[in-house]
């Protein structure tokens, strides 16, 4: 499992054959603004779900995909929906530092 999230605890449910858990998270919790800054953009926006959709599916079918070229190949288009979304300038400059702390996009 990846770094966990600051401002985020997850808890197991117990008695799940599913292996679900719950997330509990601050309100002010970047993650979770980011999380559905993108989802009410890709529901308003289907020029840029479309594009999100294709690259996914390019990304799906070739098996030496990892993380790192999963997250490059998503970042333009990532982009374009925060650039769509109501945040913050100063949330766009946080959440553009957790996801590519080298600053190479």
């Amino acid at each position: 499992m990846g770094q966990p999230l600051s401002g985020r605890r997850r808890r197991p449910t117990a008695g799940t054959s599913r292996g679900c858990h719950v997330y509990l998270s601050t309100p002010d919790n970047l993650h979770v603004k980011n999380h559905l800054a993108v989802r009410d953009v890709l529901r308003s926006r289907c020029d840029l779900r479309d594009e999100d959709a294709a690259i996914k599916a390019g990304l799906a079918v070739d098996p030496e995909v990892d993380i790192n070229t999963y997250i490059a190949r998503k970042s333009a288009v990532l982009q374009k929906m925060l650039a769509e979304s109501d945040l913050r300038r100063e949330d766009l400059v946080a959440i553009r530092r957790l996801n590519d702390p080298q600053g190479n996009s």
